[in-house]
This record gives C-alpha cells, structure tokens and sequence, in this order.
C-alpha cells in the first residue's frame, strides 16, 4: 500500500515538473515574440517616418557621449582614445540612420512569426502575414533605390 501512495506521489510531482516547465516556455516564447514585434513596429515607424529615427539615434548617441566625456574626465581613457569613441560614435549614428528601417521591420516581423510556440503564441496568425507585408515593402524600398536583388536575397 505504502509503494502505491509513493509512487502516485511521485507520478503527480513529476506531472507538476512537466506542467510547469511548458507553462515556463509558453510564456517565454510570448514575451520574446511581444519583443520582436515590437522591434518591428519601432523599424516600420521609423521607414515612415525617418525623422523619428533620426532623433532617437541622436539622442542615443548623446547617452554613449555623456559615457565617453565621464570616462575621460576621470581619466580613464586618454585623448587619443576619447576622439576615436567620439569618431566611432558620430559613425555609428550615421550607419544606423542610412540602414534600411524597412529590411529591419522584416527581420524582427519574420523573427516574431518564426519563433516556437505553437498555436499558443497570442496573435501568432498575423504575424506571418505582417512579415510578408513588411518584406514587400522592403522589396520596394530596394526596387525604388534600383538596388539589383535576387529573391533568395530578401529572405
């Protein structure tokens, strides 16, 4: 009799094991799909809106300025090193303002459409559906600029 008890015991510890680590994956694989998408509709803003884009990379260069300025004057860092950060940083904002706001939305969208979970990913229909809008609107972002591409290029 005590063998069965224990072994029923068992049995429903191991059950609660396995309930909760897929419960613990479910919800991981939510939040990580909510972060992406969120990317995504950040990038989309931004391919609508390049000044919006322009300030907030502006405003993130300032922060890594202030960064750079503290170390400096707690002489952390030389003169030499200093001007080459500023350099790397005022680069830096550039490249990020000329990429492809739109090529960034499809990466995060079809990011958020292809991560695991099943059918238990909340809104995880639309999210194919909005990768395939946001890649044609990189296709056409390319095409507009007469950039040559083959298809296995945009995927």
């Amino acid at each position: 009799m005590n063998f069965k008890n224990s072994f029923f015991k068992l049995s429903l510890k191991a059950v609660a094991v396995i309930f909760f680590i897929n419960a613990f994956a479910i919800i991981d694989s939510n939040i990580r799909t909510f972060e992406y998408k969120e990317r995504a509709d950040q990038y989309a803003s931004w391919h609508r809106n390049p000044a919006e884009k322009e300030l907030h990379f502006e405003k993130e260069k300032l922060k890594r300025k202030k960064v750079v300025d503290k170390l400096f004057k707690a002489k952390k860092i030389n003169k030499e090193k200093y001007d080459l950060e500023l350099e790397n940083n005022f680069f830096l904002k550039e490249f990020k303002i000329k990429e492809s706001s739109a090529k960034y939305s499809y990466f995060w969208n079809k990011k958020a459409a292809n991560t695991f979970g099943g059918p238990f990913i909340l809104g995880k229909q639309n999210l194919s559906a909005e990768a395939l809008s946001s890649k044609k609107t990189w296709v056409m972002e390319l095409e507009k600029k007469k950039i040559k591409f083959k298809d296995y290029m945009v995927d």
